[in-house]
């Protein structure tokens, strides 16, 4: 799921929230007899505190977010190596390359745009270091063997 989703899906869950208290406030607190100047004046304020207090808590409870996905691959013959340890030191995230050499790793925080530090080490390889822009999906760190 991209950022853009993430937005629209908490974009729903806030103008979702907001209806249901729009709905209790027009049921429970008399709401469905005032005028449209008491309406525009109390329900419509609450409304939209309401949506940004849901939009906000939503990014602030939502799942880690990825910063740096791919694969650890041998240098000369393209084949995945397994059990390389990433690691981004500057965020303090790591990650173990699973068989086919896919890594994943996530930040707890936004860094569109943002480049990362990101290290790479196996043992018989030389040690990786690099920059990566982040988001980034399909990061192939090549491994040079030793």
């Amino acid at each position: 799921m991209g950022a853009d989703s993430h937005f629209v899906k908490d974009f729903v869950v806030a103008v979702l929230a907001s209806v249901v208290a729009g709905a209790i406030i027009a049921i429970f607190f008399g709401g469905l007899r005032w005028t449209l100047k008491k309406h525009l004046t109390v329900t419509v304020p609450i409304i939209v505190l309401s949506a940004f207090a849901a939009w906000a808590v939503t990014n602030w409870t939502s799942e880690p977010v990825i910063g740096v996905a791919g694969t650890v691959v041998d240098e000369s013959t393209n084949e995945p190596i397994a059990q390389a340890k990433v690691n981004l030191p500057d965020e303090n995230v790591r990650d173990t390359s699973e068989d086919n050499g896919n890594f994943r790793l996530k930040l707890t925080h936004k860094l569109n745009g943002k480049r990362v530090h990101i290290n790479v080490a196996k043992d018989g390889y030389r040690p990786f270091d690099a920059t990566v822009e982040v988001p980034s999906e399909d990061f192939i760190v090549k491994l040079h063997h030793l």
